[in-house]
């Protein structure tokens, strides 16, 4: 694999990340006005918006994977790895102990936070083999996924794994099996960008309109905890002040 010089962040890969977390809030946003029975969606329901939310998930996961991989090919050593892993996972922490707070009965021990720090610790040796090979387990992730299912796995200690029968629940579960398969498509997209520098070219183009998407995805994590505490309370609000 060409391993370019990859100093700089992408512009473009930010502006993706920042029309992934529009679409996060647009979806959140919707789950608040069905729960407090302002609109009748059927957000947690509907077939639209269930592919809706996976299609958020999986783009964030993408996006996880090619970050990973030209982080790697940028040679960004252990302490700069672990420093952004850490605080990945104790903005997931963050999480289970908010929603635990909120929804007792419901609250996420493994969400998307959870899995991208999980997943950049799986994916870190695996950044450099083969590409084959990546693409090999990728498959695998998914086959498995779809033929194997225990019930020893259906507790929270265990359901991260993906291969529950019955999964407890959770507002939000992204668990390893199938979705550590999205990370590993980004990290061959990644694959992709290091051997083109006429596309790493294209990513690092900053037009003018891309300016908030790009400043959005350079402070996703932020924006992540921070916007459906502040979504939440305002539909919160909105119920007290209307009943």
């Amino acid at each position: 694999m060409t391993t370019p010089i990859l100093k700089q962040r992408l512009p473009m890969i930010d502006a993706m990340r920042g029309i992934a977390l529009i679409a996060m809030i647009i979806f959140h946003a919707s789950w608040n006005l069905d729960a407090f029975r302002f609109t009748q969606m059927g957000v947690l329901s509907a077939p639209a918006w269930l592919g809706f939310a996976r299609a958020i998930a999986g783009s964030f996961l993408i996006l996880t994977g090619i970050s990973l991989a030209l982080a790697d090919a940028a040679g960004h050593g252990t302490n700069a790895k672990l420093k952004r892993i850490g605080k990945i996972a104790l903005a997931a922490a963050l999480v289970s102990a908010a929603t635990y707070f909120v929804f007792p009965d419901a609250f996420v021990y493994f969400g998307i936070l959870h899995h991208i720090a999980l997943a950049a610790l799986i994916a870190w040796p695996l950044l450099r083999l083969h590409w084959l090979v990546i693409l090999a387990i990728a498959v695998g992730i998914v086959i498995i996924n779809q033929m194997v299912a225990v019930d020893f796995a259906d507790t929270r200690w265990l359901a991260w794994i993906g291969l529950s029968q019955n999964i407890p629940p959770t507002n939000d579960y992204v668990p390893v099996f199938p979705w550590f398969a999205a990370v590993l498509a980004g990290v061959l997209i990644a694959r992709v960008i290091c051997a083109k520098p006429g596309l790493q070219n294209h990513l690092t183009a900053q037009p003018s309109w891309s300016g908030p998407l790009v400043w959005m995805g350079r402070h996703s994590l932020v924006i992540y905890l921070v916007h459906q505490p502040v979504l939440f309370g305002l539909a919160t609000l909105a119920y007290t002040l209307t009943q």
